[in-house]
């Protein structure tokens, strides 16, 4: 600060530089990172490992009777 009370831009504090890593993401059925394959995007706007999609599909409904 100098004598007249006016902040001079070099005496102020600068923040450090933190970037944050954007999330990895993660599979919505068995939650493990889905780096490395391509994922399923459901019409939720999850998104799941082509494995855990079929296992989806074979798992019986709940609630349905026919």
């Amino acid at each position: 600060m100098s004598a007249d009370g006016n902040l001079k831009p070099t005496s102020m504090p600068r923040a450090p530089n933190i970037r944050n890593k954007p999330a990895e993401p993660k599979c919505a059925l068995c939650e493990l990172s889905l780096r490395g394959s391509p994922p399923v995007l459901l019409k939720s706007g999850k998104s799941v490992h082509v494995e855990c999609y079929f296992r989806m599909q074979r798992a019986p409904k709940k609630g349905r009777t026919n």
